[in-house]
């Protein structure tokens, strides 16, 4: 996200529940939930570990491999969505937790902000597949390569050309809701690895919990309120325009993430109608009705929704991503 932030100290105020058995905190934006880096920790888990060893001095508690206090990890959340984040304080929690959230039977609801109008309610039942680079491709339900990943979206309020919504998800699959709703021409405000417009950080908020505590079978619903500070959209938007060759650049990526290289693109304009961008892929070698073509229309002056599809005119099932443009 190209955020640079500094975390010198663990905050105690962090700390959104404690027990003998578990501990959840409230994981900043920019602060990863493990490191891929083993050699040189400088994640959430590892920051809390320090903290419960300087907090708890002295007190006989479990120790994991590295010798601080154990903190077992059942959840994790992308290294810019803030919100809840919980941990097995004892190795007896472990198995109640993994049932779980492994079974889905733990309530996951989130908060965040979009671009564009999403209907009032949205059920998105998608497979993802993970590209070469890093990033989710959004694949029907019905194919058979890739892993389920089920979504349930309610639209809150709207201001401007930004919609807040709450978003249930029942599977915890990797950028799944910054994929699925990006797919559906819906990108995250400040996720501009999938489209969305650039912002000070990804407006996405892990903002509840609710599972059955893993050894006394007691509910347990753990909050980290999202509003109105934490997704306030207020400077939030960066406002940085993106070129014509940005815009070109970013659809030739989405097509790539796809599986369709781009070839032979072009751009042209008209007093008549928004700017169009056509391409042809790989696949052709000129454009024709049996190639993929995408075609771009302007939207809320400063943006843009891209479809991509095999026959003409497009159908309902037609492959959906995005990107953003500055009006010019």
């Amino acid at each position: 996200m190209g955020i640079a932030r500094t975390f010198t100290r663990f905050d105690p105020a962090w700390i959104l529940h404690e027990d003998e058995h578990l501990i959840a905190m409230d994981k900043p934006a920019g602060m990863s939930s493990q490191s891929a880096r083993p050699e040189a920790p400088d994640d959430a888990r590892h920051r809390l570990s320090l903290y419960l060893a300087e907090r708890d001095a002295g007190v006989v508690r479990e120790l994991g491999r590295d010798g601080l206090p154990y903190l077992g990890v059942h959840q994790r959340l992308d290294q810019e969505t803030s919100g809840v984040l919980l941990f097995a304080k004892t190795r007896a929690a472990n198995p109640g937790l993994a049932a779980q959230f492994e079974g889905r039977t733990v309530e996951k609801r989130y908060r965040a902000w979009v671009t564009g109008g999403p209907p009032a309610t949205l059920r998105l039942e998608d497979k993802l597949v993970e590209g070469r680079d890093g990033l989710m491709t959004v694949r029907p339900s019905t194919t058979k390569e890739g892993q389920l990943a089920i979504t349930n979206v309610r639209r809150e309020r709207v201001e401007g050309p930004f919609t807040l919504v709450e978003v249930r998800i029942e599977t915890g699959r990797t950028h799944q809701i910054r994929a699925q709703l990006a797919a559906r021409g819906f990108p995250l405000l400040g996720d501009v690895l999938y489209g969305g417009q650039p912002a000070r950080r990804l407006m996405l908020h892990a903002e509840e919990l609710r599972l059955r505590h893993p050894v006394t079978q007691a509910a347990l619903r753990i909050v980290a309120p999202a509003l109105p500070a934490r997704l306030s959209l207020l400077d939030a938007v960066a406002g940085t325009p993106v070129s014509r060759d940005a815009l070109v650049l970013r659809l030739r990526q989405a097509l790539e993430r796809a599986g369709r290289g781009a070839t032979g693109c072009s751009w042209s304009t008209s007093a008549a109608r928004p700017p169009r961008f056509v391409c042809c892929t790989k696949r052709a070698t000129e454009c024709r009705v049996s190639s993929w073509t995408c075609t771009v229309s302007t939207w809320w002056r400063s943006s843009a929704t891209t479809r991509c599809w095999r026959t003409s005119p497009p159908s309902s099932t037609c492959w959906e991503s995005s990107a953003r443009a500055a009006s010019t």
